[in-house]
């Protein structure tokens, strides 16, 4: 659960990020991007032009940290690490954003030049792997709507031991046609080579404190 930004690359070498925006126009976030050790600089290959998209989040473990750094200092806290990682990322200075541990997973490719062909989504995230891109290790190729849901429960379940937040399952490309399931709740098109995508929401998680 974080920030969704686009990547380009222009002959293998990071040129532009950005965040989504209202889907036509974002921010630029460049250099702010470039300060996060998993997003690599330059590809494996000089790919003449890749776009990708990711999201930025900050694991739990920063989060904590830098709320106790706000909170010695008489600084204001923030809500939630999805919060944290907008905020660290919208950063004018690029230091303050570098100090806060930001990371992000690539989960789309956008756009690459003509002379590569990728036929579908895990194609393509085993393309972005190679290429130095820090994508989910626990996607799922499911043949059916009972995998899907399978794959749904496991991640849930999976939810509370993870390190950084998240919100929900995606459920891409060819298994929408076949997929049947009742509670999926948030459906959109994407524009992209791989779409549409569903999202599955999961029920907020809660905390209680004695104090």
């Amino acid at each position: 659960d974080g920030l969704s930004v686009a990547v380009t690359y222009e002959r293998g070498i990071l040129s532009v990020g950005a965040t989504r925006g209202d889907g036509n126009v974002g921010e630029n976030v460049t250099d702010n991007l470039k300060t996060i050790m998993s997003l690599p600089l330059r590809l494996k290959d000089e790919v003449e032009r890749l776009v990708v998209r990711g999201e930025v989040y900050m694991p739990r473990e920063a989060f904590i940290a830098l709320n106790k750094y706000q909170e010695d200092r008489g600084l204001a806290t923030f809500a939630n690490p999805r919060n944290s990682a907008a905020g660290s990322l919208r950063q004018l200075d690029s230091s303050v954003a570098a100090k806060r541990k930001l990371d992000i997973f690539i989960f789309n490719l956008q756009e690459i030049s003509s002379d590569y062909h990728i036929e579908s989504h895990s194609e393509a995230l085993k393309f972005l792997k190679e290429q130095g891109f820090k994508v989910s290790p626990d996607y799922k190729v499911c043949a059916d709507a009972g995998e899907v849901w399978n794959a749904i429960c496991e991640i849930a379940d999976s939810r509370s031991g993870l390190s950084y937040d998240i919100d929900g399952a995606v459920i891409i490309n060819k298994v929408i046609a076949i997929c049947n399931i009742e509670r999926l709740l948030f459906l959109s098109t994407v524009k992209s080579i791989f779409s549409p995508f569903l999202f599955y929401h999961f029920a907020s998680m809660w905390l209680f404190s004695t104090k």
